[in-house]
């Protein structure tokens, strides 16, 4: 990587912690936060560009990372940054243009998967290089597991584990084979690896030891679907709709229907890994269902949508978000079955790619430049995913010089990132526009960046710094030749033949256009008939009458190269058909399309065929018209179904001959106004009311607003206008006077009826209970509060305790018992008033339960060491209330302490003495005696007798001067150990 784009990365690095830090630092009106960011921003860029100075690689990409890596089919990824709205970093995975690829996005690593090749590794983000890799075998069907210490290469059709080393990513050389494959697999928090065989109703769990034993769930036949619930694995038996949680261990609980579910091909399931709920979406009713594993509670409510089009629901926090991205939409409910916002994506994104992220929906378009993410409060972003401004880099292989190439099937040099084949532009235009995916630059030598024609200078090391520029190049072309064209239709026309077909797969390559001609061992036609690349259908006219035509399609790619080729059967064009009709028009409206088209050429036309299709193949309508008309309504269609519309001239007889048709270019959705909204939901508040309501069916197009209409009885109403949502607050009203209320949609086809009327008194909101208190009791804490002042009616009061399920009480109630509570742990518990104007703020107590002390069994231990004048008593003390102790027939009154010692001293000899011990509480008291003696006095020593004289003995000449002339003889003395004449010693 050449140090300038070094140098880009790390300011853009940096710009985005700055980006944060301003969230963080800067109120709205704070010179002092501005005055704050400006001196991190400096300090910030500062240590940047040292730390880039002085060798080391910057890590800030990971430290401020609230972002996401967005794979494109043409072999990169782009670097979304959630902080700054913007792509600040694009890698190109040499020679994977056109691989089926996928990103394992973790909080310790981005895992790189090749279906293609069958190879795996973990990229290095601070380095833009790949750090590990592993291979076990292309396959469709391949997906990686990671767990925190663990890891799975999983090939889903052909049912072979292999289990990975988290650090190398070598995949173990004894594969665990499992012939059926699998329905799902999920890895559990343990780090086993769950499996559920083909359609075998088991689950089996799987470790680098091998498998472990079978987990029967349903009967054989039966499918099954591995869903993470909160982190935990659950199994859904799709065919009987019950679930049950299982475990790596091999456990199980019992299974549990889903109450309301049915079975069927088209229901999909979701979760989360930090929600409780599982969540189903049946496609072919268009409801929603979700269900709570750990008490089977569930939910089930009908959406404004349906169809196989539908992707699989994701979640986020408490919304769940349904893709439509064949009409260009994403639909979002709550746990309550209420709609939100209603986001525009672009329309025909096939494969659409969506995934939740640090608590944001990201979605991705490959085929284009499109992406966008959503937070939590439903606010969009969207990407350009190739922009110029983002620098880029070439990520080829492993850290290991020796390891083999492993990012894609091609080798050689790294190729351009080519733009993804386009799909047929529909029609009317995407609600969000594509940008085209432009070509990335040519391949770079090695140790520098990609770069377009022209440099951009130099960084004054000798290192060509690439340019903004991204001219064209003449690469070498990666990928393989497009493949045969889908749908291969001819039908005869009058000395013509008419041809429509399908897209063909890209195969990595771009598609320039289509060319239509003859085999070659029949009639061969002169010139190939050309079709540009979003266009599948052509006319080959001034061709032979009876005589038989096979027809070829062939796809050419921008490098020239043609794809397999589809042939026809023999047709034969046929004299007396009619001519094809003219450029056909439709105009979309309520359930209905106008068709028009201009006349066909020839004199045997009697009249005009016209019909619509959906995408299941079938006629949806079919209008036969006159020769003298040429526009006719299709009525008696559904609003928001796409339509193609085709026109055929008809000739004259019995059993009429067809033209060839001519179709309308793109598909047709009519669309009327939406269905009225059900009766709004009220909410009393003090001086106003909130307003919910669900969304209607739409019409067939997106809602654009909703009127929401309020009065009271006799008055004028007054409307509110709702562009963003499912609600709204009306303030300013009168407490305690009736409001009727109603709720009227608004899209592209006009207006809907007004909703059924809602009625509702605003009420105030009640003000908080007063003198709460929490007295504690033997396992239990009771509550006593008094009721609030204030206008609002009470209607109760809900207790909470520590966080748990809420307890809502009469109004009657001024105090509560909360039993089973355990006795020396601490609670805290809140209550607030209830109204019909809402609930009150909390007041708060706490309170630590405590049970009848007990001591006696604490004394097993006591120890007491008796000498003649006192003693020393030793034991475990007491628990459960307030300690006090005293000395029976002894000295030193009582001592009101929790110790578990003392020592009397000072006692009369040979004499019996009780220690009482006491704790008592507001549940009772228990007291402990312990008896002792203390020993007799021992006898007086003999006295010492006079030592006898000592005789004089001859002087030392050599003795100091003024020496001792005898030893001090020690004295014997007994120590008094009592302190204080009969007290406690201290």
């Amino acid at each position: 990587m050449s140090s300038k784009v070094q140098s880009h990365l790390l300011v853009r690095q940096v710009s985005t912690l700055f980006a944060q830090l301003r969230r963080w630092l800067w109120p709205a009106h704070s010179r002092l936060g501005q005055r704050s960011v400006a001196s991190v921003s400096a300090l910030a860029l500062v240590a940047g560009l040292v730390a880039l100075g002085t060798g080391f690689r910057t890590q800030l990409l990971d430290v401020v990372d609230d972002a996401a890596w967005l794979l494109n089919s043409n072999g990169s990824a782009s670097h979304a940054s959630a902080i700054t709205g913007d792509v600040d970093y694009r890698v190109t995975f040499t020679g994977a243009q056109g691989d089926d690829m996928a990103l394992v996005q973790r909080d310790d690593g981005v895992y790189l998967l090749n279906r293609s090749t069958g190879s795996f590794a973990k990229m290095d983000e601070s380095l833009m290089r790949l750090n590990a890799s592993g291979a076990a075998g292309a396959s469709k069907g391949l997906q990686l597991f990671v767990g925190s210490s663990v890891a799975y290469a999983v090939d889903m059709v052909s049912g072979v584990v292999h289990p990975v080393s988290p650090q190398d990513l070598q995949a173990s050389d004894d594969p665990i084979d499992f012939p059926s494959g699998f329905d799902s697999a999920i890895i559990d928090p343990a780090g086993a690896l769950l499996v559920a065989p083909a359609a075998e109703g088991i689950v089996i769990p799987v470790s680098g030891e091998g498998r472990g034993d079978q987990i029967e769930i349903g009967e054989p036949g039966d499918q099954l679907e591995l869903v993470a619930v909160n982190g935990s694995p659950v199994a859904v038996n799709l065919s009987r709709m019950e679930f049950a949680a299982v475990t790596g261990d091999g456990r199980r609980s019992d299974p549990q229907v889903i109450e309301g579910a049915q079975a069927s091909p088209d229901l999909m399931l979701s979760a989360s890994e930090d929600q409780p709920l599982l969540w189903i979406l049946d496609r072919a009713n268009g409801s929603l269902q979700w269900v709570n594993p750990a008490n089977a509670a569930t939910k089930s409510f009908p959406i404004t949508v349906r169809g196989d089009g539908l992707g699989r629901p994701v979640v986020n926090g408490d919304v769940v978000y349904i893709t439509d991205a064949q009409h260009g939409r994403v639909y979002s409910y709550d746990t309550d079955g209420k709609q939100h916002r209603t986001l525009s994506i672009p329309r025909g994104a096939e494969q659409l790619e969506t995934f939740v992220k640090d608590g944001r929906l990201w979605l991705n378009d490959p085929d284009s430049a499109w992406a966008m993410n959503v937070d939590a409060d439903q606010e969009s972003t969207e990407y350009d995913k190739f922009t110029k401004d983002a620098p880029s880099a070439e990520i080829t292989d492993t850290t290991d010089d020796a390891a083999p190439q492993i990012v894609g099937t091609s080798s050689g040099q790294a190729a351009p990132v080519a733009a993804p084949a386009p799909r047929p532009a529909p029609d009317p235009p995407a609600p969000a526009p594509r940008p085209a995916v432009p070509a990335e630059p040519g391949p770079a030598p090695a140790g520098a960046m990609p770069q377009g024609p022209t440099a951009g200078g130099s960084d004054g090391a000798g290192t060509d710094i690439p340019s903004d520029s991204y001219g064209d190049t003449d690469p070498e072309v990666k990928g393989s030749p497009p493949g045969s064209p889908a749908n291969l239709t001819v039908t005869a026309g009058d000395g013509s033949l008419s041809v429509s077909f399908g897209p063909a797969p890209t195969n990595g390559r771009k598609v320039d256009h289509y060319e239509v001609s003859t085999v070659p061992s029949a009639n061969v036609i002169s010139e190939p008939a050309r079709a540009g690349a979003a266009s599948y259908s052509v006319t080959i006219p001034d061709l032979q009458n009876d005589t038989p035509y096979r027809v070829m399609v062939v796809a050419v790619d921008t490098a020239g190269e043609q794809g397999k080729s589809n042939t026809s059967e023999p047709v034969r064009p046929r004299s007396g058909i009619p001519g094809s009709p003219g450029a056909v028009g439709v105009e979309e409206g309520d359930r209905t399309l106008t068709v028009s088209w201009e006349p066909a050429e020839g004199e045997n036309v009697v009249g005009y065929r016209i019909i619509a299709r959906t995408g299941s193949g079938g006629e949806d309508s079919r209008t036969d018209v006159g020769a003298e008309v040429s526009s006719v309504p299709l009525a008696g269609l559904t609003n928001g179904a796409d339509y193609t519309v085709s026109v055929r001239a008809v000739g004259p007889g019995e059993e009429p001959q067809t033209s060839p048709p001519s179709f309308a270019e793109g598909a047709f959705s009519p669309f009327g106004a939406p269905s009225a909204p059900q009766a709004a939901e009220l909410t009393s508040q003090d001086r106003g009311l909130l307003v919910r309501w669900q969304s209607p069916n739409d019409g067939g197009r997106p809602i654009d607003r909703y009127l929401v209409a309020y009065a009271q009885a006799g008055q004028e109403p007054s409307v509110v206008e709702v562009t963003d949502g499912l609600s709204v607050s009306l303030d300013g009203l009168t407490n305690g006077v009736s409001y009727a209320v109603q709720v009227q949609a608004e899209g592209p086809g006009g207006l809907s009826d007004w909703s059924p009327v809602s009625y509702e008194l605003p009420q105030p909101q009640p003000n908080a209970p007063r003198s709460f208190r929490a007295s504690p009791g033997d396992r239990s804490v009771t509550l006593s509060w008094q009721p609030p002042n204030g206008e609002a009616v009470i209607t109760g009061y809900r207790i909470r305790t520590n966080g748990a399920d809420d307890i809502d009480v009469g109004p009657g109630r001024t105090d509560w018992v909360v039993e089973g509570l355990t006795n020396g742990r601490s609670y805290s518990f809140t209550i607030a008033s209830l109204s019909d104007g809402g609930q009150s703020a909390d007041e708060s107590a706490s309170a630590i339960p405590v049970g009848a002390p007990i001591v006696a069994e604490e004394w097993s231990s006591a120890t007491t060491d008796e000498f003649s004048a006192g003693v020393s008593i030793d034991w475990q003390g007491g628990s459960g209330g307030r300690c006090s102790y005293y000395l029976e027939r002894g000295p030193g009154g009582r001592h009101n302490s929790c110790d578990t010692s003392v020592r009397y001293s000072g006692l009369s000899p040979e004499t019996e003495y009780i220690l009482i011990y006491t704790i008592s509480s507001a549940q009772g008291s228990d007291e402990v005696q312990i008896r002792f003696s203390t020993k007799a006095q021992p006898p007086e020593p003999d006295p010492v007798p006079e030592p006898d004289p000592v005789p004089e003995t001859p002087s030392d000449p050599d003795a100091p001067e003024n020496a001792a002339t005898a030893a001090a003889v020690p004295r014997t003395t007994r120590s008094n150990l009592a302190v204080g004449g009969g007290v406690p010693d201290a």
